[in-house]
């Protein structure tokens, strides 16, 4: 049976996404799957779901955008506490014929 194209650039893709969700510290994997199951979503919210402090959470959302690219920007909201902009987050969403970079 002849594979379509792509196919195999997509099985290396999913093999790659999966280790690097296997290699996530627990903080990362928890501010992770808050992203997921609550996005969009502020550090700040986040922060306020697990019961800790956001500055213990920007280096989780920084890691997961720049390094691992595994969330991205989602617009902004206005902060219940401060007033202040603050971002939102959302998981990135793959292209299926893109590679996975890292």
């Amino acid at each position: 049976m002849k594979t379509r194209p792509g196919y195999n650039s997509e099985q290396i893709r999913n093999m790659a996404y999966e280790e690097v969700l296997k290699n996530l510290s627990n903080r990362e994997a928890a501010v992770y799957q808050m992203i997921l199951e609550f996005y969009p979503i502020s550090t700040e919210k986040i922060a306020e779901l697990m019961g800790v402090y956001p500055n213990y959470i920007t280096g989780r959302v920084k890691t997961l955008r720049d390094e691992l690219q595994l969330i991205e920007f989602a617009g902004t909201t206005i902060s219940e506490k401060s007033n202040a902009k603050a971002s939102l987050w959302k998981p990135k969403k793959w292209d299926a014929q893109l590679a996975f970079n890292l």
